[in-house]
């Protein structure tokens, strides 16, 4: 066994436990990385309105204990553990006591409700495996499971792992072949043919990976089988990739998306080729047909619908779930893992510096219930804050929502594809402000430090300080819409060749400073029949606070699709960045997407078309 790779091993009772024999790339082990710019200020942002926030913990918690999402068929048990997931991967992040004084209680709080069955559930035994219980107990289950990996007192995780192996066991005795005395799992919802219940997966499989025990992996090769089965499974359709996905028998692309987590997560275990093949058909036609160019889909309310087409129909309202953005997003970063192909890093890129920072609240705003996260991001003269996705209501006038609780997953993410580690040393996805401590694969502690407000500023300069030289590679990537790139390390100019996306450099390093600069042209794009413009990854709108018409045509000076009179300027509104553009009628300022339409009202109507 190559001693390199030793660091890239999970603990044997870890959910993450085995990658090292199927994975490309690996988030940093024991390392401390400090955030400047949007990112921290983002987990800052969260952290103090949302996962620190008891009360709500308390709330959902609750849940558990008047078990009344019967009355209405309702998703109210998926808030503890949709939020416990992504809070567990920020706290990973910012090493936060306080937040996890809050996780803690909240997990005591959650296990006082398992009943003597073992079932943690806010249905009722006479009303449960209906509606959206399964999909309330999936995230019971990976929430326990999340806060596993941050787990610092021993007899709390004997007493979670007890409660999850009875949370799971119950499903087991009652959910499976109708042969077998049991109801099928496509009979345990009225909605998209139990497509929703089929992915109670992907914790089935992590809990496998924890235990080792056959019947929880039993579990999910039925699970497999039996996806969708009433219309045809899902994953074999995706295998023999001859539809696209807004013809498969069901298009809620959350639900449908989250059973392909879990059979990555399968792949994994069983190492089947066939798996593998099958996510990555799904995931390219979603590529293809699906993904906007703010990387979101579902143009339809929240339904595939061959997204690259209508994203451009200016009478959809409610589109680009939140849910399906940090969903695509965690399905990315899977695949990122596993095979090393830098197209998902792009998507990552795409995704979360355009829909998921868009989807934050971060002016905490009032409308639309004041949550965190909105529900929809618009892209033709449109206005944020149009619906609560995943509302319910709760005692005491209270209320949640689906993508609110969701939001977190997309942010914690972040520091994990940033920069990753690899057999032969590192590999660098994103570039914005940061300071790392991290091991190189010598064992030696190295520094890197990054400035020049990437990707709002697209001049980078990273500096490496080490105590002794050590040769290793560090691959840089070279985005897909950077056109003109150019690399010095110490001032010396670097000549190149790109391989699948990355700029690899294998050298002794010690201390160095390392530049690059990106293509930064305001460029023209068009998508069947939205044009629209882009500078770096950051999608460019216009906004009302402007005081511009967003739904007039914006006549620009251009030549090769890219614009060449523009003026950098200091933003009129808070943004992130601003561009006063030349056109034939004068100047017109544009924004970028994620700070457009931040009133959530009609004084800050937004749009992204220029045609």
């Amino acid at each position: 066994m190559d001693e390199k790779i030793t660091k890239f091993y999970y603990p044997k009772q870890s959910m993450y436990f085995g990658r090292n024999k199927t994975d490309a790339f690996f988030p940093l082990i024991d390392a401390n990385i400090d955030f400047f710019g949007i990112a921290q200020k983002s987990v800052e942002w969260l952290e103090e309105n949302q996962l620190k926030d008891v009360f709500h913990w308390d709330l959902f918690i609750s849940q558990y204990k008047i078990r009344n999402d019967w009355e209405n068929l309702g998703w109210r048990g998926e808030y503890w553990g949709k939020m416990m997931r992504g809070a567990c991967l920020i706290y990973s992040y910012s090493k936060s006591q306080d937040l996890y004084r809050v996780l803690t209680e909240a997990v005591y709080g959650l296990l006082e409700t398992q009943d003597a069955l073992g079932r943690i559930s806010t249905y009722p035994v006479e009303e449960e495996f209906t509606g959206w219980d399964m999909w309330c107990r999936k995230y019971v289950a990976l929430g326990m499971e999340y806060y596993l990996e941050i787990c610092q007192d021993d007899e709390l995780r004997v007493r979670i792992k007890d409660s999850i192996s009875r949370h799971l066991d119950y499903i087991i005795s009652k959910i499976g072949r109708k042969e077998e005395g049991k109801k099928h799992v496509t009979d345990t919802s009225h909605l998209f043919d139990g497509l929703n219940s089929s992915s109670i997966l992907e914790p089935f499989v992590l809990w496998y990976n924890i235990t080792k025990e056959d019947r929880y992996l039993d579990f999910a090769e039925y699970l497999i089988e039996e996806s969708c089965k009433n219309v045809g499974n899902a994953f074999r359709i995706a295998y023999e990739n001859e539809k696209m996905v807004c013809e498969y028998p069901v298009t809620k692309a959350y639900e449908l998306m989250s059973n392909f987590e879990g059979l990555i997560e399968y792949y994994r275990v069983t190492q089947k080729a066939e798996h593998l093949e099958t996510v990555q058909n799904f995931v390219q036609r979603l590529l293809t047909e699906e993904i906007t160019i703010i990387g979101s889909a579902a143009c339809r309310h929240e339904y595939f619908n061959h997204s690259v087409v209508s994203q451009a129909d200016s009478k959809v309202r409610e589109m680009q779930e939140t849910c399906v953005t940090v969903t695509w997003m965690k399905l990315c970063y899977q695949l990122l893992c596993l095979t090393g192909d830098v197209k998902y890093a792009n998507e990552l890129e795409k995704s979360f510096f355009n829909a998921y920072l868009g989807s934050m609240n971060s002016e905490n705003n009032t409308c639309n219930k004041g949550l965190p996260f909105d529900s929809y991001s618009p892209l033709i003269n449109g206005t944020r804050g149009i619906e609560t996705g995943g509302y319910q209501e709760m005692q005491n006038n209270t209320y949640y929502g689906c993508c609110a609780c969701i939001g977190a997953a997309g942010l914690g993410l972040y520091h994990k594809y940033y920069l990753m580690q690899q057999k032969n040393g590192f590999t660098w996805n994103l570039y914005s402000d940061a300071e790392i401590a991290t091991e190189t694969p010598g064992g030696q502690e190295v520094c890197f430090s990054l400035s020049g407000n990437y990707p709002y500023g697209l001049k980078v300069k990273m500096n490496v300080q080490m105590q002794e030289e050590e040769n290793f590679a560090m691959a840089f990537r070279i985005p897909d819409w950077s056109e003109e790139t150019y690399v010095t390390i110490n001032g010396e100019p670097v000549k190149y060749t790109i391989c699948a996306g990355y700029l690899t450099i294998k050298r002794n390093w010690k201390n160095d400073t390392i530049e690059l600069s990106f293509d930064s042209r305001v460029k023209v794009h068009m998508v069947e029949d939205l044009k629209y413009m882009k500078v770096g990854p950051i999608i460019l709108a216009r906004d009302a606070r402007l005081n511009v018409d967003v739904t007039s045509k914006l006549k620009i000076t251009e030549s090769d699709s890219i614009v060449q009179d523009i003026i950098q300027s200091h933003p009129k509104i808070k943004a992130n960045v601003m561009y006063s553009i030349a056109t034939v009628d004068g100047v017109s300022d544009v924004i970028d997407y994620a700070s457009a339409g931040k009133t959530w009202k009609e004084d800050s109507k937004m749009s992204v078309k220029i045609n």
